[in-house]
């Protein structure tokens, strides 16, 4: 029998993959726990041979406790669940090596199919991965901000003025302007509404 770790803040989501195990009738042991340091201390007793959390964008813990869960078995099969199909958060997910890869908004068909797959030590990337591995979308077009303007970027996306990230960023007006002009070239947009919306659909904000 496989042991299987689900975490979740949500008990309602953990409840929901467990009667979906339940009706798969697959050979394994649930156990879910509602915070990741929960997991990461039951797996140091008995590591899971199937883990399945959430990656959110922009939260490095997220990572990191993927990265303490390898660290005490390179063997464990990794479901990662993202919050939307962002090409970066793919991206972001892939360098995990993860059996599998869900979105909050998959049906359930598709849940079963994962969970059967990475049971029976197989890998599943549905539709929306596969559409950003073969479109080239996991390059994101090319966009490369550097961290300052990475910072400028989420200022504007929470609909800061440019005084007003000058002020928090403790740099010139101008200085502002000129990482202003530098993200719409990158990331060919017009205007603040056409850069928030293109960097949200790369995953480089999250609103």
């Amino acid at each position: 029998m496989k042991l299987l770790y689900i975490v979740d803040s949500c008990p309602l989501v953990a409840e929901g993959f467990c009667k979906i195990i339940d009706e798969l009738r697959v050979d394994v042991q649930v156990k879910y726990f509602n915070s990741a340091n929960e997991c990461i201390d039951a797996a140091k007793l008995s590591p899971p041979d199937i883990f399945i959390g959430c990656l959110y964008p922009g939260d490095p813990r997220g990572e990191e406790y993927v990265r303490r869960l390898r660290n005490i078995s390179r063997d464990i099969k990794i479901v990662l669940i993202l919050s939307i199909a962002y090409p970066r958060l793919i991206s972001c997910a892939l360098k995990h090596q993860p059996s599998a890869i869900l979105f909050k908004e998959d049906a359930v068909d598709e849940v079963k199919r994962a969970i059967c797959a990475v049971v029976n030590g197989e890998k599943h990337f549905g539709a929306a991965v596969q559409d950003a591995i073969v479109g080239g979308a996991l390059t994101m077009n090319g966009v490369s901000p550097t961290r300052r303007e990475s910072e400028v970027l989420k200022l504007i996306a929470k609909g800061s003025t440019t005084k007003e990230i000058a002020t928090e960023l403790n740099i010139s007006v101008n200085t502002i302007e000129t990482y202003r002009k530098a993200l719409f070239t990158k990331f060919k947009a017009k205007n603040s509404t056409g850069l928030i919306n293109k960097a949200m659909e790369l995953g480089f904000v999250d609103l």
